[in-house]
């Protein structure tokens, strides 16, 4: 799952670059025509412009969720032993 994540950033990381480096401002560049373009565009807020000067508000947000979600993956690898003991148990139990 980690690597997954850190894959996911570095691709989107490398493709900022490339659009920052290859694209400059109001300057289109037409990929398939009539179907897809690329243009830079900066965002000044969050989502949709909205929170603008306040993103940092999104990212401790952000960083928040990442944390509750590494906390309750852990917590479910050490129940998960447990849990398979115990339904092992009442398997035989059962039998």
């Amino acid at each position: 799952m980690l690597m997954l994540a850190a894959a996911v950033l570095l691709v989107d990381q490398l493709t900022k670059f490339w659009a920052v480096s290859a694209l400059s401002a109001g300057e289109s560049v037409i990929v398939i025509p009539n179907l897809i373009r690329f243009r830079l565009l900066y965002n000044a807020g969050a989502a949709f412009s909205i929170g603008s000067g306040a993103t940092w508000v999104f990212a401790l947000a952000a960083a928040g969720a990442v944390v509750g979600f590494l906390y309750a993956a852990r917590q479910l690898v050490r129940l998960r032993p447990r849990t398979c003991r115990g339904l092992h148990r009442l398997r035989r139990f059962r039998g």
